[in-house]
């Protein structure tokens, strides 16, 4: 079991950091603002308590979480009893699949959802939760290596950040370029990587 959690979270992990050097190549405004505020750290390598002082950058890895869609759906789950949902009648068995796609890029929720945009996750300083972010699932089977994800996904983030400076190459990166499986991952691309002096 504990295998099957770090080789799950691992993959996923990688693969949401994949998306964000891409999206941060891509929109290099975000990545100077992420790095104003990574600066406030100065050349502490970061820590899970630097999250809540850096609420930029949590609202940027929630955008790339988010227009990512690393994971587009849950993995089946299967009723164990006859179950009543309002007017909806389900039969123990029943197989179910949440797309979590549909939360992600609802356009009444976050308004021209194709468009890379962290501010729709901050306002004046601050974290603005929104209930159809679910990029770990939804309900009572929600991812349980959402905790250690979100952490890993930060620490690296921030530390790459602090050193090097993402640039598109002559070969922009296309984010519709990708395979998808049971984890949505981008095709090999381009950057421009370069130590921050």
């Amino acid at each position: 079991m504990c295998l099957d959690f770090f080789m799950a979270g691992a993959e996923t992990s990688s693969t949401t950091l994949s998306w964000a050097m891409m999206y941060l190549a891509l929109n290099p405004d975000v990545q100077d603002k992420c790095y104003q505020y990574i600066q406030n750290l100065g050349e502490k390598e970061p820590s899970i308590e630097d999250a809540t002082k850096l609420p930029y950058i949590k609202a940027t890895l929630m955008e790339i979480q988010r227009i990512s869609r690393v994971a587009q759906g849950s993995l089946i789950h299967r009723l164990t009893k006859d179950t009543k949902v309002q007017n909806f009648e389900f039969k123990a068995g029943q197989h179910f699949i949440i797309n979590v796609e549909k939360f992600l890029m609802d356009p009444k929720e976050f308004p021209d959802p194709q468009k890379f945009n962290p501010d729709r996750f901050f306002n004046q300083g601050q974290i603005v939760k929104k209930d159809y972010f679910v990029p770990f699932g939804i309900g009572k089977r929600i991812c349980m290596g959402e905790t250690l994800a979100k952490n890993e996904i930060f620490i690296f983030f921030v530390r790459l950040l602090q050193k090097l400076k993402i640039e598109p190459t002559e070969h922009k990166p296309d984010p519709e370029n990708f395979v998808s499986g049971i984890t949505r991952i981008p095709n090999a691309f381009e950057i421009k990587i370069s130590e921050r002096k």
